[in-house]
């Protein structure tokens, strides 16, 4: 109560400046993966979410090509074709209080993030290709530095966010699977594809 009760301290120039450049990539992120929380998903906006989410799932999925097609339409055009029908069945399914519209979104929300993390590593790898190149400084070094803090971050701040509210052990849990996946699936799947698309096969 006393934290509710006491004055907000006002924002630095810093802040103001930062809140300014992150400002078109936090529209970026609520524009094109629906937010399914309680607060958010009775807004009236949600049911359009999955125009501009198939938009962003089309380009990214075409690597960035504006002249890029799927099932031999323009990119554009084929998220149109998929997204206006289940927009107009989540206005329908919420106008007459149904539930199962959030479901709906589910699938596109999904996949947006999928996307959108898998353009981020992209670019973080690109980052290090080039630093490697351009100062000469070895890639397996950069990796068990720079990737690896990158890697970690994320299910360093999550894990302890969990054991904070009681989930010890699903933090162990997350924080051993999730380097096994990546170990496992990961690293597999890339060697299986690489033999793959390799001359010899799999011989």
């Amino acid at each position: 109560k006393e934290e509710e009760d006491s004055a907000e301290e006002p924002s630095s120039a810093l802040s103001k400046v930062t809140d300014v450049i992150t400002l078109p990539l936090q529209w970026l992120g609520t524009l094109t993966v629906p937010n399914l929380d309680e607060e958010s998903v009775s807004k009236d906006l949600i049911t359009i979410m999955p125009v501009p989410c198939t938009l962003a799932i089309l380009f990214l999925a075409g690597k960035f090509d504006v002249r890029a097609t799927f099932f031999g339409l323009h990119w554009a055009l084929a998220a149109l074709a998929i997204s206006v029908p289940c927009s107009a069945l989540c206005f329908l399914l919420k106008s007459k209080k149904n539930a199962f519209y959030a479901w709906l979104l589910v699938p596109f929300a999904l996949v947006a993030s999928i996307l959108w993390l898998k353009t981020a590593a992209g670019v973080i790898v690109d980052s290090i290709a080039y630093t490697s190149t351009a100062f000469n400084i070895n890639r397996v070094l950069l990796g068990a530095t720079f990737l690896a803090l990158g890697n970690s971050s994320a299910d360093f701040f999550a894990n302890t966010s969990l054991s904070a509210l009681g989930y010890g052990v699903m933090a162990c849990t997350g924080s051993v699977s999730g380097q096994l996946f990546n170990l496992l699936i990961g690293s597999g799947l890339n060697m299986v594809n690489s033999i793959s698309q390799s001359t010899g096969g799999f011989v």
